[in-house]
């Protein structure tokens, strides 16, 4: 359960699919100046791991337990 602060609201850039896996792109600006691969963010109440970042979005990747758990699944 995420428990820290809402300092943006991105939106999904990408939707891709790896097995069981998928992984999120977010649209993002103002998180992205101190975004690290590893960082856990916050998306649609879920704490997701940071697998790449860019200049105008993050990567975060849900596997099988997630996506049957929260509102992400839905969307993907």
């Amino acid at each position: 359960m995420f428990t820290g602060l809402i300092e943006e609201v991105g939106h999904i850039v990408s939707i891709s699919r790896r097995g069981q896996m998928i992984d999120f792109t977010i649209g993002a600006q103002t998180i992205l100046d101190d975004v690290n691969i590893g960082d856990s963010i916050s998306v649609s109440g879920a704490c997701l791991t940071v697998t790449t970042s860019g200049e105008k979005s993050f990567t975060v990747q849900a596997g099988g337990e997630t996506l049957r758990r929260t509102t992400l699944g839905k969307i993907s």
